[in-house]
């Protein structure tokens, strides 16, 4: 059994995250048993791994910080798509625009943080046009 330390948004601490396999999290999708995920024994969100490894695709969100997530991705992936902006481009100027070093849509902690990254999104995309 793999234990991994991650960051859960819903303990707002570091946890013993438990490897486990998509139907675990996803009960009634017995297609994705092949998928691996790290669930938090005790609050039970979870955070899926990059395809075909054990490496979590950020922390643990809540559902509210996981939707959050997605509308950033359905905001900023157009600008990257479009072509209007590189990735690395991208993500050097939300991490400039929040103060941090690096930047990454899943490791975003909190809903406050995510509101920020959208509007530092919103202005990137005028700014892209």
């Amino acid at each position: 059994m793999t234990i991994k330390s991650i960051y859960c948004c819903q303990c707002k601490e570091n946890v013993n995250a438990k490897l486990v396999k998509g139907n675990v999290v996803y009960q009634n999708r017995p297609d994705l048993d092949c998928l691996n995920f790290y669930q938090c024994e005790r609050c039970k969100n979870f955070v899926g791994c990059h395809k075909g490894t054990e490496n979590p695709l950020g922390c643990i969100p809540t559902k509210e910080i996981k939707n959050a997530r997605k509308f950033i991705h359905a905001l900023i992936d157009p600008i990257l798509q479009g072509g209007f902006i590189k990735r690395k481009k991208l993500y050097k100027l939300i991490s400039e625009n929040l103060g941090i070093k690096q930047y990454h849509t899943g490791w975003t902690r909190t809903i406050e943080e995510c509101r920020e990254v959208y509007k530092i999104g919103l202005k990137i995309k005028k700014e892209a046009k």
